[in-house]
């Protein structure tokens, strides 16, 4: 059953609610405005977990770029081929650096920084890491992207916690960014408000927000005329991104799209909260409350809504048992399909979402990661990592590209580019000679 808030405001309602409370903040960042070729924002998603795959179950044997299958694990988004880019053979390469300290905390702790761990001292002669050591990739997007959005980013997690060693999402050294587990707090966070708004006080936030960006269009209209060529461009540059804030808070091209969101609260299992936090990842992407979101799920450690799956001391054991026997190799890779159809889901959600003569999914990059290659031995090498979305026109999907021992620093330096990013490299440089080519 649907857990249903009420009262609840208009779809149009709603939207006009959501543009009132994200038309201001754009005002101080319109130069770092991204956009895709068809005007609408992009918007960037990591979907990680932990505890590594079985990697020759990923792909067919014997597929090439164009001409390939989906293994057993990532069978269930075969409906989304066309959406998915499929990259395996890439090293989390800075892990080199942090050897042999606890698999868990450092493969976690690198894989969306590519850097190498915090240390300090503990008093006693030695040292101990306390910290990511730098910037996770959404966080180095989100901090582009500041201001544009209430949120700069919302990471959501299923039963991730908040221990720093648990943390994949880092705004730099010393600056975790924990997730919330809770589907009813981040609906809360985001939407309550807006659930128990009087319509009419919208109607007035709407009508606030309107008076200030057409004050500010007339005086961009009045100094135009005045500047020459550079100043120019910049400020007309300046105006078509009020332009988007007049559709965004009138309800027009936009937030046509943004729905208010009715996720199952009711639900507390791990694939209900899931699902939940997908639904509103969605609409907060939709209704512009911010273009960057991490979804974390971690804490699995038994499926009990998979009752075919038989791990008598546990998924963690039996993952580093290794598949030493084929039912046990059947059950792991029973229990990573589980994750990739949560993927599937949230790709199916963004693709749900129409805008313009496209999808949400269309403006959306979508990073799939995952804490390990192989879990039985905390491996770090050899990892698959997989692409979905149009980023804006700027992903072809398809496609199964194979690398060499290439350092995620790199992959994540070629997402920045694809995105529109001069940076050409990302994480520790002593680990990245550039940009992958052939990705976008």
């Amino acid at each position: 059953m649907a857990f249903d808030r009420k009262p609840k405001p208009s779809r149009r309602s709603f939207l006009r609610g959501a543009g009132a409370c994200v038309g201001l903040p754009w005002l101080a960042s319109m130069p770092n405005t991204a956009h895709a070729a068809d005007g609408f924002p992009l918007r960037f998603v990591v979907f990680t977990h932990g505890q590594g795959t079985i990697t020759d179950a990923m792909v067919a044997p014997g597929g090439t770029e164009n001409n390939w299958d989906f293994g057993e694990v990532l069978a269930s988004l075969t409906p989304r081929k066309s959406d998915v880019v499929v990259i395996e053979g890439i090293d989390d390469a800075t892990n080199l650096l942090d050897t042999p300290y606890n698999g868990h905390t450092r493969c976690r702790l690198h894989s969306l920084t590519a850097q190498g761990m915090h240390w300090e001292s503990d008093g006693g002669g030695g040292a101990s890491p306390t910290s990511a050591g730098g910037p996770s990739i959404d966080q180095f997007i989100a901090n582009k992207w500041s201001g544009l959005t209430p949120y700069d980013s919302l990471e959501f997690g299923v039963s991730v916690g908040t221990l720093t060693g648990n943390t994949y999402t880092w705004k730099g050294v010393g600056q975790p960014v924990p997730p919330e587990d809770s589907p009813s707090a981040m609906f809360d966070r985001l939407f309550l408000d807006l659930a128990t708004s009087d319509p009419a006080e919208i109607a007035a936030r709407v009508t606030r927000r309107q008076s200030v960006l057409d004050a500010v269009k007339s005086q961009f209209d009045h100094l135009i005329p005045k500047l020459g060529g550079e100043d120019r461009v910049r400020l007309e540059n300046h105006l078509e991104s009020i332009r988007g804030l007049e559709q965004a808070v009138g309800g027009g091209v936009l937030g046509d799209a943004c729905q208010f969101p009715n996720p199952d609260l009711a639900d507390t299992s791990i694939p209900g909260n899931t699902r939940a936090h997908i639904d509103m990842l969605t609409m907060s992407l939709a209704c512009d409350i911010t273009r960057v979101a991490t979804l974390a799920i971690g804490g699995v450690n038994e499926f009990p809504w998979l009752p075919d799956l038989n791990f008598p001391t546990g998924w963690h054991d039996s993952v580093h048992a290794g598949p030493v026997t084929s039912d046990l190799r059947a059950d792991l890779i029973g229990s990573y399909a589980w994750f990739a159809e949560q993927f599937k889901y949230l790709l199916d959600s963004l693709a749900a979402v129409p805008e313009g003569d496209g999808t949400l999914l269309d403006h959306t990059l979508v990073l799939y990661s995952n804490v390990f290659s192989t879990g039985a031995s905390h491996s770090h090498e050899g990892k698959y990592y997989l692409l979905g979305g149009g980023g804006g026109g700027a992903l072809q999907g398809g496609r199964y590209l194979s690398f060499d021992h290439k350092p995620h620093g790199e992959l994540y330096a070629a997402i920045l580019q694809g995105m529109g990013f001069a940076d050409t490299c990302f994480g520790d440089p002593a680990f990245c000679d550039g940009p992958l080519t052939g990705i976008f």
